[in-house]
This record gives structure tokens, sequence and C-alpha cells, in this order.
């Protein structure tokens, strides 16, 4: 009874909602673009909305979170590409979001599996981190009830989007880390690529 008792706690653990550590402060001056989906807006919806809030409580000023609308998840990269190309002095990290759900055909398969190749190979190439919040779920119901406040964050209810505001706040912290360390330890640029650092002296 006792080794029975053990499995299942060890069970009820395992699939507890995580707690996330505490959130980082945003950097100075920080911007972010959150890239949506039309399809499947009332559940998309809700997860963008907690995503911008939650940037916002973290220090992100409202008017430095760009919101862009694509019509669907396959768009997601295309959108988040031309973001980091055309705005690549000025935004520091990009969030797309989106749901597919698996139908009777594979487009779902072929889709998910493209959209993240696609992301995660802006993140290889490019100096501008890019979160994938793409729900990929065997039904509707159940992405509806995951853009729902079911999971914990620091004692409180959260989704999803929370989550992906603290991975892209924490990104960019990451971000700033790693071109001060190229550019010198008193570097303050969130953008600096250049060695030695020359952002902070009058042209």
């Amino acid at each position: 009874m006792a080794t029975s008792s053990t499995a299942s706690t060890a069970t009820a653990s395992t699939l507890a909602p995580p707690i996330l550590s505490s959130p980082l402060k945003a950097p100075k001056d920080l911007r972010v673009a959150i890239v949506t989906t039309d399809w499947y807006d009332h559940i998309v919806d809700p997860l963008s909305d907690a995503c911008r809030k939650e940037l916002e409580s973290n220090g992100v000023s409202a008017a430095n979170i760009d919101l862009i609308k694509v019509p669907g998840a396959y768009e997601l990269p295309f959108a988040a590409s031309r973001l980091i190309e055309t705005r690549r002095d000025s935004l520091h990290a990009v969030i797309v979001i989106g749901c597919m759900v698996k139908g009777v055909t594979m487009a779902y398969e072929f889709v998910s599996e493209a959209v993240a190749m696609g992301i995660m190979k802006l993140n290889v190439k490019t100096n501008t981190p890019v979160v994938l919040g793409l729900l990929t779920c065997p039904s509707e119901e159940e992405a509806t009830r995951c853009a729902k406040k079911t999971g914990t964050c620091n004692g409180k209810a959260c989704n999803h989007g929370t989550e992906w505001a603290h991975s892209a706040v924490e990104l960019a912290h990451i971000r700033q880390k790693l071109a001060a360390k190229k550019c010198g330890d008193n570097c303050t640029c969130t953008n600096c690529t250049c060695d030695p650092c020359t952002c902070n002296k009058s042209s």
C-alpha cells in the first residue's frame, strides 16, 4: 500500500500546473510585438490580452507593445520575420500566438510543424527572440480550456499568455546581458552589438 501511495503522489505532482518563479522586470524601453491569428479568435484573444497585461505589469510601456493580426497560424513566421527585418533596431522580442485544432486531414501536422520550424529558424538566425505561443490541441474544447485561467503563476491563476510574456522578458534580459558582455560591462544599450560599445558616446 505504501508503494501505491508513493506512486500516486508522484503522479499528482507531475500533473500539477507549473508554478513559475518570480518574473523579471523588463529592461528599460523594451519594445515587444505580439502577433496573433484571426482564426479561433475567441481562444487566441484571451491569451493575447493576458500576455499584454503581464508585459505591462512587468514594466513594459503600453506604447511599446505592438499588436499585429494575421489570418492564420501559417502566416505567423512571415509576420515575425518582417517585423524583425524592418524594426531590428527597436524591436527586442516577438511573441506569436495562435491555435490549431486537429481535424480529419493532415493539415494540422503539416502546418504546426512548419510554424514551429519557421519560428525556430528566426531564433537561430536573428538577434531578436521569438516566443512560440501556438496551442496545438486535439479539440476546440481542449483549446478553450487552455485559454482559460487554469494554471498557477506566483500563487495566482494565469494562462499560457502570462507564461509567454515572462519568456519574452527573460529572453530580452538574456539578449541584453550577452550584448553587454561583448561590448563591456558598462554598456546599457538593449540593442548594442558593437565592440567596443559606443552607444553611450555623444556623436
